[in-house]
């Protein structure tokens, strides 16, 4: 979050620049750091039992009338110029009353080091001045660390809890302590001077000047707008010896905007002892602010810099904020010496209404609602409220009597020469003389006509007075149905709308500003003009996207005024009014997902003739902001294939374009696509990318592997998925040349690690010696061993293994036998004529067929004292593994 300050200056004497671009060019920017710290849950306690008392709530103690507790001293993460404590109120409720500022007291000391301290400061509770917090957390106001030394780096806190009759125990929890460093002002900040009939807004020193954050604007809090009707003076209750007020008012700036979350600044403007004015909440006249809840829809709020409950303001802020609420009062109509009701919207539903002086102290809304209870302090501090009674005696008597503020009017644009047209205005008396409808001197609605020179006309058409219905106070408005007469002669001219108090004088005369119109004098316009919504491209990919329209007065020439704009939802939907009587020829529309809008306009010119609407629309878009589904049906991912050709599967939208791979894959009506490929051996990613017809993306991907893990076992061999499987399990493996060699013999030992890797059989270690030419140092006499303790192997007489004799075909199936735990399975006739009956392995081969171990039929032989090769140990291998998973005894 960066900080921006410019090259601020004064003119000479101390005069604030008259002219915007005499502002000078930004410098490096400054940092505006903030950071909240809990403080330590130990304390120690004051005034009471003594006790050292850990924890992070702090209570009243029974029988006792106040107590005080002092924390341990906090170090700040970073060097700090303002600090403001907060808390948790455990025993409230969401409609609970804030604390009595009785009975709670929160004070603050600050210092360089955690030794040398400053005096106590007290932190002043904040009332509820928005609904985003919740009742049960409290505020306190900012402690500043003393400017001639800038920063401190550590802080402490002092809390008094006392009881007060008829409340709850005091309680806080979570004490946090919210630290800012709001930099240093490097220059003096220039204020800007608006122009304008008098009373002339101060010089304003604006957010961009003072270093606001956000700039102009506010992003975190966007703007919402009430007329204003009254005008609520508080002060900030900071510390009344600085130096440094821009950099004080970006404290305030963001311990409202970050520490409370609100997201701007409160007050709509700021006042420092030597008269300066600040810009506060952004957005300008009018604008919602947060600084007297319920009643920030309605008011603005002036914050007087420092604390007014021990010392008075200073004359140049005291002359400032006069000349401030001026201009406010008289730019809306505001009777400075009047009162007037207020109604407040208050965050539970409901409202509450208080009739209040239309200037007023933040203490006059003092009220209560949804069990709460709001704007209950001092401020804006004794010595400003005794002031507030003189200030609204002052601003009413220092008005000039003849002032005449123009709401509106219908003056027609054009008009024909010699005629008398109808015109409502609407104005407003902002002098202190009361208009008087009738008597020798009536005050009248008149105007005069004006050459675009400037040259008054002084005849050629007639001059018509509009009575007053009634007289008109101070800050009344009127609305007046006037009649004018126009020139005879055909032009341009400027028509100025002005009051006229009869046999005295004109308004315009003594300062007052009247109403100008351009208007133009010509034969009148009966031809309405025509207007057209710009073409749309079939599809829009945003929800988003601009609408343009145009349109021409050509015939009638009168000139366009305005444009209405509709657009319809769907092809049967109603037309909706979307843009009424703008002079836009362009916005920005927001639609839905997956609907189609037609828009269509019409114009209107400065004659007030009104063009009709198309029958149907101009332009007509769908909105497509998704992107296409996409999905690859064919292959699976993680497939193996067999290299060549291979078409690729799968779906999207209807009319997006797909490529897999690069290539274009054609889309059928119903989003299935199809795309050749030809595979090459390896792993192969298959990425297919979709296009929609208004320009959205999606991919979508699988990877496949090609051909086999060896080059002399092709996906088409019989062996190929057991060994490509096993190989996956790393059971068996290839040699270094990429080969399997599958039709090689395998040993006895070879197979005795196959079996017991492949079923995950615990390998002894260290490997005993079990067999006399397997010794313990050999590299498979742990497999030979665990094969042992599983009894499915026992060796030759003699008491060797022999681990380097090819294994046989019947070995493999005894062995695999009794390592499935089968049932030894014998029958009448054998499956295998090399097999009889009387053949030693003839049961353990028959179990073996039984559960689809060997795969040959009954007229085939089995060779079972031949030796197993590579491939057929595996296939072997591979259904005993597929068998055991089907029962559930293998993963």
């Amino acid at each position: 979050m960066l900080l921006i300050l410019p090259a601020f200056g004064l003119l000479p004497g101390g005069t604030s620049a008259a002219d915007p671009a005499a502002v000078p060019a930004p410098q490096t920017p400054l940092v505006l750091r903030g950071a909240d710290t809990p403080v330590p849950a130990s304390y120690t306690m004051e005034g009471g039992t003594g006790a050292h008392i850990q924890g992070r709530v702090l209570s009243l103690p029974t029988n006792q009338a106040s107590v005080v507790y002092l924390s341990e001293p906090v170090q700040a993460p970073l060097d700090f110029t303002d600090v403001a404590p907060y808390w948790d109120t455990p025993n409230a409720s969401a409609n609970s009353a804030p604390l009595d500022p009785d009975a709670v007291r929160v004070e603050i000391r600050t210092g360089p080091d955690g030794a040398t301290w400053t005096d106590w400061q007290p932190s002043d509770l904040e009332d509820i001045v928005d609904p985003r917090n919740p009742i049960t957390r409290t505020y306190a106001s900012l402690v500043g660390v003393p400017q001639d030394v800038r920063t401190h780096r550590w802080a402490q806190a002092r809390i008094t809890l006392t009881g007060v009759p008829g409340t709850p125990p005091p309680q806080i929890a979570n004490l946090t302590l919210s630290f800012i460093d709001a930099g240093v002002t490097r220059d003096v900040p220039v204020a800007i001077i608006e122009g304008g009939p008098a009373p002339t807004k101060p010089p304003v020193i604006s957010r961009t000047a003072w270093g606001s954050p956000d700039g102009s604007g506010s992003p975190r809090w966007p703007p919402e707008y009430r007329r204003v009707t009254h005008i609520i003076v508080h002060h900030t209750e900071t510390q009344n010896n600085d130096s440094d007020f821009a950099a004080r008012v970006r404290a305030i700036w963001y311990y409202h905007a970050v520490t409370r979350g609100w997201g701007d600044i409160g007050y709509n403007y700021l006042i420092d002892p030597r008269g300066n004015v600040y810009e506060g909440r952004a957005g300008g006249d009018d604008v919602a602010a947060g600084h007297a809840y319920p009643f920030n829809y309605g008011s603005m709020g002036v914050g007087l810099l420092g604390n007014y409950d021990a010392i008075a303001p200073s004359s140049a802020m005291r002359d400032t904020l006069i000349k401030l609420l001026a201009w406010a009062t008289d730019r809306r109509g505001i009777d400075p010496r009047g009162t007037g009701a207020f109604t407040g919207a208050l965050n539970c539903g409901g409202t509450v209404t208080l009739v209040r002086p239309n200037i007023a102290g933040h203490r006059d809304f003092r009220g209560t609602g949804c069990g709460q209870e709001f704007n209950a302090k001092t401020c804006p501090g004794s010595y400003v409220y005794a002031l507030l009674p003189a200030i609204r005696a002052a601003l009413g008597t220092g008005l000039p009597p003849y002032r005449a503020a123009f709401q509106s009017s219908t003056t027609p644009q054009t008009i024909a020469p010699g005629a008398v047209v109808n015109a409502t205005v609407v104005v407003r008396n902002s002098g202190s003389f009361t208009w008087p409808r009738g008597g020798p001197n009536p005050v009248h609605l008149g105007y005069h006509w004006y050459t675009l020179d400037g040259t008054q006309l002084t005849g050629g058409y007639t001059d018509i007075r509009t009575d007053l219905p009634q007289d008109v106070p101070y800050g009344s408005t009127v609305t007046l149905a006037a009649q004018l007469g126009a020139p005879a002669t055909p032009g341009v001219y400027d028509l100025r709308w002005d009051m006229v108090h009869e046999l005295k004088t004109w308004f315009a005369a003594a300062g007052s500003t009247p109403l100008t119109v351009r208007v133009t004098v010509a034969a009148q316009d009966t031809t309405p003009p025509t207007a057209r919504v710009g073409g749309l491209p079939p599809y829009q990919g945003d929800l988003s996207f601009t609408v343009r329209w145009s349109g021409s007065d050509e015939a009638g020439g009168s000139g366009l005024a305005s444009y209405d704009v509709q657009y319809q939802a769907g092809v049967t939907g109603a037309w909706v009014d979307w843009q009424t009587g703008t002079t836009a020829t362009s916005a920005q529309f927001t639609g839905t997902d997956n609907v189609a809008y037609a828009f269509r306009a019409r114009a209107r010119d400065k004659a007030g003739n009104v063009g009709a609407y198309p029958a149907t629309g101009d332009t007509r878009t769908t909105i497509s902001a998704h992107p296409p589904p996409l999905a690859i049906l064919n292959p699976a991912d993680g497939a193996r294939l067999p290299p060549g050709p291979l078409d690729v599967t799968g779906t999207t939208d209807p009319g997006a374009l797909v490529t897999v791979n690069g290539v274009r894959a054609t889309v059928a009506p119903d989003g299935a696509f199809t795309a050749p490929l030809t595979l090459a051996n390896g792993d192969v990613p298959i990425i297919a990318d979709a296009l929609s017809v208004s320009g959205k993306a999606a991919r979508a991907g699988v990877v496949v592997h090609v051909g086999g893990r060896f080059r002399d076992v092709p996906p088409g061999s019989p062996a190929f998925d057991a060994i490509e499987y096993l190989t996956g399990l790393q059971v068996i493996s290839g040699y270094d040349d990429g080969t399997f060699r599958p039709e090689a013999p395998i040993s006895r030992a070879q197979f005795m690690k196959m079996l017991v890797t492949a079923l995950r059989w615990p390998v002894p270690q260290p490997a005993p010696a079990r067999f006399a030419d397997v010794p313990a140092g050999h590299w498979a006499a742990g497999y030979i061993a665990a094969a042992v303790d599983h009894k499915v192997i026992t060796g030759y007489a003699g008491g060797v293994f022999r681990p380097a004799d090819n294994v046989t075909r019947a070995q493999v199936a005894k062995v695999l036998a009794l390592a499935a735990g089968w049932p030894l399975q014998q029958s009448a006739e054998s499956p295998f004529a090399d097999v009889p009956l009387t053949y030693w392995a003839y049961p353990y081969i028959e179990t073996a067929y039984r559960h689809g171990i060997v795969q040959d039929s009954r007229t085939g032989s089995y060779r079972p004292d031949a030796a197993a090769t590579r491939a057929e140990t595996a296939l072997m291998l591979y259904y005993t593994l597929g068998d055991l998973a089907a029962g559930g005894r293998w993963p």
